[in-house]
């Protein structure tokens, strides 16, 4: 996730830049993300996890992603379960 982070990081002004942090608001009213800047992180991440662990994964359009994106830790936690459910996936 952090790497993530970096990557966005790099293409934001210094006032949107994310901090790697559990705490950091992804959305909400304490947010430094435009939606933009969201829309890059979700593509990052999606990015990582298929080159990483060789899961394509799509964090967007699903029913079960209720107050996922309020902080990073909430995202973490959030991408966590959705890898553990997936049957037959082993995660390196």
């Amino acid at each position: 996730m952090f790497g993530a982070i970096d990557d966005v990081n790099q293409l934001l002004p210094v006032e949107h830049k994310l901090a790697k942090s559990t705490d950091e608001s992804i959305l909400g009213n304490t947010a430094v993300l435009d939606s933009m800047g969201l829309v890059n992180l979700i593509a990052a991440i999606e990015d990582r996890i298929a080159a990483e662990l060789g899961v394509t994964l799509s964090l967007v359009g699903r029913d079960d992603r209720r107050g996922t994106f309020k902080t990073v830790g909430t995202l973490v936690d959030y991408i966590s379960q959705v890898l553990a459910a997936r049957p037959g996936q082993f995660i390196r």
